[in-house]
């Protein structure tokens, strides 16, 4: 357990942490309007990335057999034509957001493609390489990922596209992965069939990106460019939350599969709670320290550009709080294979997302985005909570 726990912390610092400290970067060399087109780029190119997740990883790793090559091939020829659709999805939304803004239309769009194709086969390739166990190509990658970055970041010119370091980099990290899945045409009348199989986690995945990424795309359009760069330095100081919460999922979502069904929903409730409580306890901790050391911080990794936002940053925790708790349960929900239940959780709590933001923008500012969030991932914790609850009882 404690080989898989480190091995998962390796595996999301190559993916989470580089992109973190890429940030960062972009940050120091870039100005604000700069950091804001990047930081929306960034947000679409991962807003649809819950269709993957529900439509893809998860079913492959919580399946209750080792998939053979067939079926990887079947999930990665998926994986591929959804990422490019995706993509294009993505462009179009940000050609209308530069048409309120004027942002740089092309090289943002060229990104855009770039990292949501390369994130998503970066993705499907490690959750590979967990199902099969195949630690030693995890550990190359991310040594692979991070040195292709640092020279990228290194050696080469800190100009405007800078912001294609990343995606580069990733093309070349899923080298040790291998190139053992094979791309097959998808009929329309199969990817129908798979729609209507699991029409509720894909239109889930869609929502999920309202809650909890949109809204840096919505904070750069209801109050400035400046905003959604403050917005999107907060977000990423509290990312090595979401590392955590990853590099759980990446090694319990398996087992938490696997006891459901062996012990059932109470001993999956208890995992949830204690996976839940662990990850909050080291997130509060984790807290303390860049919020109290934020001065210093905002001197040393962003060159002074970002001052006063720890009030953004406290809130912004306090929807992370949520989000623990919010994704665990999710994951509960999913396994119980209650994905209707996931569906309309997720609606109600983008409906709640979007009309606290209207109703408190002109109150708070930009304050309003991170209580947006708080306000979505509170509704999705309270209704998954009494839904696993309903199960606990029923089966008691």
């Amino acid at each position: 357990m404690k080989s898989k726990f480190l091995i998962a912390i390796v595996d999301q610092f190559g993916f989470s942490i580089s992109s973190f400290l890429f940030f960062i970067y972009v940050a120091r060399n870039t100005n604000v309007e700069q950091l804001a087109e990047f930081s929306v780029c960034v947000a679409l190119s991962i807003l649809f990335q819950g269709v993957q997740r529900n439509l893809i990883i998860i079913p492959l790793m919580t399946s209750g057999f080792l998939c053979s090559n067939r079926r990887f091939n079947y999930y990665y020829s998926f994986s591929t034509f959804l990422s490019v659709f995706i993509s294009f999805l993505a462009i179009f939304i940000f050609i209308l957001y530069a048409l309120y803004t004027d942002a740089d239309v092309f090289i943002n769009v060229v990104f855009v493609f770039l990292y949501v194709f390369c994130s998503w086969n970066y993705e499907f390739k490690r959750r590979r390489c967990w199902l099969l166990l195949d630690y030693k190509a995890i550990f190359q990658s991310v040594f692979l990922l991070i040195f292709t970055l640092s020279f990228f970041c290194l050696f080469l010119d800190s100009s405007k596209y800078v912001i294609f370091y990343y995606p580069l980099s990733l093309l070349v990290a899923v080298i040790p992965f291998g190139f053992k899945e094979k791309v097959h045409s998808i009929s329309v009348g199969s990817f129908l069939k798979r729609f209507k199989e699991r029409k509720f986690e894909i239109s889930s995945g869609f929502l999920y990106g309202f809650y909890n990424n949109f809204l840096i795309v919505l904070s750069g359009l209801f109050f400035g460019p400046a905003s959604a760069a403050f917005y999107s330095v907060a977000r990423n100081l509290l990312q090595p939350v979401q590392v955590l919460i990853s590099a759980i999922d990446s090694f319990d979502k398996k087992d938490l599969s696997l006891g459901y069904h062996k012990y059932g929903v109470k001993f999956l409730f208890s995992s949830i709670l204690r996976m839940s409580l662990i990850c909050l306890f080291a997130s509060f901790l984790y807290f303390i320290v860049i919020f109290y050391n934020y001065s210093f911080l905002n001197e040393f990794l962003f060159d002074g550009k970002y001052v006063d936002i720890e009030r953004l940053l406290l809130l912004s925790f306090f929807s992370y709080v949520f989000m623990i708790f919010g994704h665990f349960l999710e994951n509960g929900l999913y396994i119980c294979k209650l994905g209707e239940s996931l569906f309309f959780n997720r609606l109600a709590a983008s409906i709640t997302s979007f009309f606290i933001l209207l109703l408190a923008s002109g109150f708070f500012g930009y304050f309003s985005i991170p209580l947006a969030m708080l306000a979505g991932w509170f509704v999705i914790v309270l209704f998954s909570l009494k839904i696993i609850l309903n199960k606990v009882t029923y089966e008691g």
